[in-house]
């Protein structure tokens, strides 16, 4: 309780509690405005107002960026209309800059330096960001189940009346996709399907829903097929989507029981470091000496840097979208159009041998970086590791030094606050008296007086009654024991004081620090090609499906590499690029293809396609697929599963990183540390008798 009464007492946490409960009454406002159920009129007015405040954060060029992003993914998920977009991302907006705001408010309550406030401002922002992929995620689930729902009742009225068209109007949908099925069946009764086709692939990103609207408008322009025992092509394909779906739901289901809310496990020990170091400073003030110097400095902010680390990285992982499929930063990108910094950073690139090999591991992690584009982000990231650097540096010397100058409390392992109280439990001197004694003790040492004989170890005679009338003067009513303990406290602090200096090393350690920051970009290369591996191979296990589909709808090679394109996402660059160069030399064009991914099995499925070409069709080619359907579902499930399991295993270690931070680092080293040097200051002590 004395903690908090000592913090309130701070003009600065005055100021960022005033600003914390505005920020939380601006808050609890918007949600309530985005959850308040309005009439049709209302509504509108309600859209209107947040249309134009989407405007007008677009304005803003740190937010163009961001709004662009966020449009794009949200639009990306085909069931929200551009006004419903605007209004989501105007909400998320506000409650970004009031999550922001609150954060760092809630921050300088807890701690007193603005490196860590700056850094809870991030973690802030990482958190609202997450929170609204999370919720596309979960919008996500609802529409694969209610896309799966539609499929069955599209099934069973095709088994009625034997047209796609009919089946379309009569089905049943819900709520999210009902406008996406109108306009399939608006592709479908157009006299223009194969422009509105390609629209409706524009505009509606949504892999399954392509698939389905591709299988309907194929199926609608050239009939049915039946095979040897009279099965419904049409019906077959929408049984397999419909497992795929499935397959889909289970993932995502078994993904979140494996992970559950464990990137929040990893901010826990953010609001634990305040009380555990009220605690030790509380019953052990000897600690204070590291809790509020310079290294409890350094430890506060490795332990605030792990937490937002370990968050990102888990959510991430827990994503369903692990990778990235355009990983450049637009900064960078635009950095690169002045000449002389593409010039200058050209020079510095490797060359010849060097250069194509980190060209391929670009190409392996299917990176759209060029060569250029990564040395300007190692750079950047050295750049900013060296100045984060000695921002800490400089300001864990400040702030230890200006807490110790300020300190009066006890310096010894135990606490001794009993002491000097009275019977009621109040000081007998205050912070100010024994403050003042403290500088006059300060500057009389500046002044050469109270020197040590470093032989013994202790004052000479000639400053022992000069210093104990200094200390009688402040404090007359303490007995000689406790004096020669004030001598102690005066002395330590005095030599703790004489050390904390920014010595000319700390630039040489910032720089050491920096160069590890300059390799970073190729850690987060290695971390995305692990993870680029899983998503390979699951996504080869689509194209796959995805085979099955086109063979029984007697398409030819060209149109088959048209939708695999579509649905693709890692190898969408190379499919491209084979489609685009097909009409002139298919072979050559496959070919190519082949020595561009890394995935045997791949190879194999393009050698198999090479076929197709002018020997086979899709589905004499591709029979084994059919045949081997189940195990090529089987396959896909485990190793959907293996690599949710080893996504958790990674994350379950990195969970517990900023736990151990803080036991160790926090608790354990400052009481290690004040055990050894009581241990040796006994020895010395023993020594001198």
């Amino acid at each position: 309780m004395e903690y908090l009464i000592e913090m309130f007492r701070s003009p600065v946490m005055i100021v960022g509690a005033v600003i914390f409960i505005i920020s939380t009454v601006a808050g609890a406002l918007v949600l309530k405005l985005s959850k308040q159920k309005v009439n049709y009129k209302k509504q509108t007015k309600q859209e209107a107002f947040y249309c134009c405040l989407y405007e007008e954060y677009k304005k803003f060029p740190i937010l163009k960026t961001y709004i662009r992003v966020m449009t794009k993914k949200l639009s990306s998920m085909s069931v929200y209309s551009k006004n419903e977009v605007k209004e989501i991302i105007s909400k998320y907006l506000t409650a970004t800059m009031a999550s922001v705001a609150g954060t760092i408010s809630a921050a300088l309550l807890i701690f007193s330096d603005i490196a860590s406030v700056v850094l809870c401002g991030i973690l802030a922002y990482i958190l609202i960001t997450t929170m609204l992929e999370k919720r596309m995620e979960r919008i996500n689930y609802i529409v694969y189940t209610q896309l799966k729902y539609a499929m069955e009742s599209i099934r069973l009225e095709y088994m009625r009346c034997n047209d796609v068209v009919e089946s379309l109007e009569t089905a049943s949908y819900g709520n999210r996709i009902a406008k996406i099925m109108e306009r399939i069946h608006g592709v479908l009764i157009s006299t223009n399907g194969e422009l509105k086709l390609k629209e409706f692939f524009e505009s509606t990103p949504f892999k399954p829903v392509q698939t389905l609207a591709y299988v309907c408008y194929s199926i609608n322009n050239t009939g049915d097929g039946y095979d040897a025992e009279g099965n419904s092509t049409f019906i077959s394909t929408l049984l397999i989507m419909n497992k795929d779906i499935n397959q889909e739901l289970e993932r995502q289901d078994y993904q979140f029981m494996k992970f559950g809310k464990l990137e929040y496990l990893t901010l826990i020990p953010i609001p634990c470091i305040p009380f555990v170091q009220w605690f030790l400073l509380k019953y052990m003030p000897g600690t204070s000496i590291i809790i509020e110097g310079m290294a409890g400095y350094v430890i506060r902010i490795l332990i605030i840097v792990a937490c937002i680390y370990c968050y990102d990285y888990i959510s991430k992982a827990n994503s369903m979208h692990v990778v990235k499929e355009d990983d450049r930063i637009l900064f960078i990108f635009n950095l690169l159009k002045n000449k002389f910094i593409f010039h200058f950073v050209k020079n510095i690139t490797p060359k010849n041998r060097k250069r194509r090999l980190l060209k391929q591991k670009l190409e392996n992690a299917f990176s759209k970086k060029s060569i250029e584009e990564l040395y300007v982000e190692k750079l950047l990231y050295a750049m900013a590791v060296f100045a984060f650097g000695i921002m800490l540096f400089l300001s864990a010397t400040i702030a230890g030094r200006n807490y110790m100058l300020h300190y009066t409390g006890s310096l010894s392992m135990i606490s001794d606050e009993k002491d000097y109280k009275d019977k009621n439990g109040k000081p007998i001197y205050t912070k100010k008296e024994l403050y003042d004694m403290d500088l006059t003790y300060i500057g009389l040492r500046n002044k050469g007086k109270f020197n040590f004989d470093r032989l013994q170890g202790s004052l000479l005679e000639s400053g022992q009654e000069e210093l104990t009338k200094l200390i009688r003067g402040t404090m007359p009513t303490i007995n000689d024991l406790q004096v020669e303990d004030q001598k102690t406290r005066l002395a330590k602090k005095y030599d703790w004081l004489q050390k904390v200096h920014f010595y000319w090393y700390y630039i040489d350690i910032s720089f050491v620090i920096a160069a590890a920051g300059f390799f970073l970009p190729n850690l987060n290369l290695k971390k995305r090609s692990s993870f680029l591996k899983e998503e390979e191979e699951e996504e080869f296990l689509q194209l796959q499906t995805i085979m099955t589909i086109l063979m029984s709808m007697n398409c030819d090679t060209m149109e088959a590499l048209e939708h695999l394109t579509q649905v693709s996402t890692i190898h969408k660059d190379m499919l491209t690029y084979c489609y685009q160069g097909y009409a002139s030399n298919p072979i050559a064009e496959l070919s190519n293809m082949i020595e561009k991914t890394p995935i045997p099995d791949f190879k194999r499925f393009i050698e198999k396609m090479k076929m197709t070409v002018d020997e086979l069709s899709l589905e004499e080619a591709f029979v084994d697929l059919i045949q081997n359907r189940e195990h090529i579902c089987n396959t896909r499930d485990e190793v959907l599963k293996n690599n949710i399991d080893k996504r958790r295993n990674k994350c379950g270690q990195r969970a517990k990183v900023p736990f151990m931070m803080t036991l160790i680092l926090l608790f354990v080293f400052p009481l290690m540390y004040m055990g050894f040097t009581e241990m040796m200051s006994g020895i010395n002590e023993l020594q001198d008798i």
